[in-house]
C-alpha cells in the first residue's frame, strides 16, 4: 500500500503503525548494507525496499551455492547435473537419490547451510505433479551437455553460438534463431 493510500483504507487501526515499523526495518537493513544502497541512486523510488530484496535475494543465493555445495560432495549431484531454480535445486530422480534425500539428509543439509551462511532453512522434497514423457529412443538420442560455472556467462554464450551454427542468423545487428 502506497503512503497516500493509507486514510482510504478503513477500520484497520493497526496498518499505520505496521507500515512505520517496516520502513525502520527497512531503513535499518539499508544502513547495515551500505555496499548494497550505493548500487541504488539516491532519488531511486523506495530506495531502502530495493536494498532490502537485494540483501534478501544475496542470502538466498549464498543458501542455495551451500545446499550445492552438500549435495555435490554427497554425491547426489555428479557431473554438474542439477538445475539450479529460484528457491533450490532440482536433482535427478534416481533410485540412489530417493533413498539418501531423508529428512535426516535435508536436516543436515540444512545445518550445513547455517554453519556457513549462519541462515537456519528448512528444506524439504518437493514433488512435482507434471513432467514430460521422453521420446522411446531417447537413450540413443545424444547426451552431450555443458556444465557452466557461475560467473562464465560468455563461456556459455560461445557454446551456444557454436551449438547453434548455421541456425543462428544476424540481421539488423541481432541475432536470431531459426528452428527449422
Amino acid at each position: 500500500i502506497q503512503e497516500h493510500e493509507r486514510d482510504e483504507v478503513e477500520g484497520v487501526e493497526w496498518l499505520k503503525g505496521f507500515i512505520d515499523e517496516i520502513q525502520k526495518i527497512r531503513g535499518k537493513i539499508a544502513k547495515k548494507y551500505p555496499e548494497i544502497k550505493e548500487r541504488f541512486p539516491a532519488n531511486t523510488p523506495n530506495r531502502n525496499s530495493k536494498v532490502v530484496s537485494a540483501v534478501l535475494l544475496s542470502h538466498e543465493n549464498k543458501a542455495i551455492e551451500q545446499f550445492h555445495h552438500f549435495f555435490k560432495t554427497k554425491g547426489i549431484i555428479k557431473n554438474g547435473e542439477c538445475v539450479l531454480i529460484f528457491d533450490g535445486l532440482m536433482v535427478r530422480d534416481n533410485k540412489s537419490n530417493s533413498e539418501h534425500l531423508t529428512k535426516d539428509f535435508l536436516f543436515k543439509a540444512s545445518l550445513h547451510v547455517q554453519e556457513h551462511t549462519g541462515l537456519l532453512l528448512k528444506i524439504r522434497v518437493k514433488e512435482f505433479e507434471e513432467g514430460y514423457v521422453l521420446p522411446a529412443d531417447y537413450e540413443s538420442l545424444p547426451d552431450n551437455f555443458f556444465v557452466i560455472e557461475a560467473g562464465h556467462d560468455q563461456a556459455a554464450a560461445d557454446i551456444l553460438v557454436k551449438a547453434a551454427g548455421d541456425r543462428l542468423v544476424k540481421s539488423g545487428g541481432r541475432g536470431f534463431y531459426n528452428h527449422k
